[in-house]
């Protein structure tokens, strides 16, 4: 059963995504979003029954580093606003992202759960020559002793449950956090109190499930040529609007584009879980602004751009007349 609704939340969440992708005014994209976001509760919930009874996270991942471990984390639980994430650009390993990214949801899921709702839950990294330790601290009530004990139990694994004696309202938060500990490779563990008086999560990853991730190969840029003249917003430094060519002539490379080039004020746009919303074009390729009255990459804009120029040429050619013919095309 948990593997179907899995099914149905993933596919669900693959057409929010395509709504997203086509809909791009505010309140569409913040509504998407919002639908989304509880999907992707769902989906934990769901999977976390799914590796209770013996299956297997199925989403593959690729190498993230654990900046974007923990902002995936994040699209999973509610209040996500209250997460105030350290940043470290240490990678995790292909095969052990999703099940990283799904225990950390589960123990921020916790955190945000027994603290006040005013309050901040604090993630930070502390890395070592052994791996890297994820902190997760809360300002809520702290875990008694026999809470840290019994808690411990689980996640090391010196205690298990048959999933069906839960009771009605089971609660499986470490015991699917130790399931996929044991799995992976990973450590999780408690403590009480924090420096917030409250209590401290734990996710101890080895060194060899860590790696860094290839730095992408600088873009080069191509003059545009037969560009419109007229109708368009400048575009500071002098560089192109980001709009598909009709005709390109090739040019010689020119330098990379450096980082001081790029607009200070661009603004970049989140989802709902909090992270980056990816665009189209090469992520080594430096922002420019959209122009005010033009949408890069529509099918609509380059017919547009084409009959300008085709007409542009025409009329050129009318006053203009060559030896080969004393007329021009029609407009």
């Amino acid at each position: 059963m948990s593997s179907a609704l899995v099914g149905m939340a993933a596919k669900t969440s693959r057409k929010v995504s395509e709504g997203v992708r086509e809909h791009e005014d505010d309140a569409a994209f913040e509504t998407l979003t919002g639908i989304d976001h509880t999907v992707q509760q769902m989906l934990l919930v769901a999977q976390g029954w799914t590796i209770l009874a013996g299956g297997r996270l199925t989403r593959h991942w690729p190498t993230t580093t654990l900046t974007d471990v923990v902002r995936a984390s994040m699209g999973y639980v509610e209040d996500y606003q209250r997460v105030q994430p350290q940043e470290l650009t240490v990678a995790v390993k292909t095969r052990v992202v999703g099940p990283v990214v799904h225990t950390l949801a589960l123990l921020l899921d916790n955190a945000l759960r027994f603290s006040p709702p005013q309050s901040r839950v604090h993630v930070f990294f502390e890395q070592g020559h052994h791996g890297v330790t994820v902190f997760v601290d809360d300002s809520g009530l702290q875990m008694t002793p026999e809470q840290l004990d019994s808690a411990r139990d689980v996640l090391t694994g010196h205690r298990t449950d048959d999933i069906t004696q839960l009771g009605a309202h089971p609660q499986t938060g470490f015991r699917v956090a130790a399931a996929l500990a044991r799995t992976y490779g990973f450590r999780v563990d408690v403590q009480a109190p924090n420096s917030l008086l409250g209590t401290r999560a734990l996710l101890t990853l080895p060194q060899d499930l860590l790696t860094t991730v290839p730095q992408a190969s600088p873009t080069y840029t191509q003059p545009m040529q037969d560009a419109p003249q007229a109708g368009l917003a400048p575009v500071p430094d002098g560089r192109p609007p980001s709009l598909a060519p009709v005709s390109v002539t090739p040019q010689p490379a020119l330098a990379p584009v450096p980082a001081a080039a790029e607009e200070p004020d661009r603004t970049v746009r989140t989802t709902a879980s909090g992270l980056t919303v990816r665009h189209r074009r090469a992520a080594a390729s430096a922002p420019v602004r959209r122009p005010a009255n033009a949408e890069p990459g529509r099918a609509s804009v380059v017919a547009a751009w084409s009959r300008g120029t085709q007409r542009a040429r025409s009329e050129q050619k009318a006053t203009f007349p060559t030896a080969d013919t004393d007329q021009g095309h029609d407009a």
